[in-house]
């Protein structure tokens, strides 16, 4: 059992940066895990599963992982946004010189 959920755990935690991957994630680990959990169930209550619930199992999975990854890369992007707005921007310009860099001298005999 502890090893299921470690591997859960881990399967669980990648994250992308766009909906169409973060999408493309959650169904494929919902598919999965869905197919998984049901063949698993049926197997420890001692029947065989059989195609038909399995394929229930990964529709219902792949139904949930696409809702939960819509709804985590929203609000991941609605934290991101908020704190983009608290924090100050800098321009090129804002900056003032470096005092470490020196210009190099004009070698050629120019004014």
């Amino acid at each position: 059992m502890k090893r299921l959920t470690f591997v859960l755990t881990t399967l669980l935690m990648p994250g992308c940066s766009t909906m169409s991957q973060s999408l493309e994630l959650g169904a494929s680990m919902g598919f999965t895990m869905g197919a998984l959990s049901s063949y698993s169930a049926h197997s420890a209550a001692g029947s065989k599963a059989n195609l038909k619930q399995v394929a229930t199992g990964a529709g219902i999975g792949l139904g949930l992982g696409l809702l939960a990854a819509y709804l985590t890369h929203n609000s991941v992007r609605e934290e991101r946004e908020r704190t983009s707005e608290d924090q100050m921007e800098l321009h090129f310009g804002d900056l003032p010189p470096s005092p470490f860099l020196i210009p190099k001298a004009n070698k050629k005999g120019g004014k």
